[in-house]
């Protein structure tokens, strides 16, 4: 299982050329948790202990590995139009 203890920081696009791409696919209140244990969609294991206060915002990059990365995606969730 991977830990992740730090909040997102910006990451070069140059930096992730040659890795694969694995999404946390999270709803926008899972997005505002900052303790949680998730499965990525490619079947990684990770587990959230973020500092209070964080965000997360689809696109971020929580992880770069050194043959993958990891990124937010938004989950598509039902909403009520007025």
């Amino acid at each position: 299982m991977r830990l992740i203890t730090e909040a997102p920081a910006r990451v070069d696009a140059a930096a992730l050329a040659g890795r694969a791409r694995d999404t946390l696919r999270l709803t926008w209140e899972e997005r505002r948790w900052t303790r949680k244990r998730a499965v990525t969609t490619a079947g990684r294991e990770i587990a959230l202990a973020l500092p209070t206060g964080t965000v997360l915002e689809p696109g971020d990059v929580l992880a770069v590995e050194a043959d993958w990365y990891l990124v937010v995606e938004a989950r598509p969730e039902p909403v009520l139009v007025l």
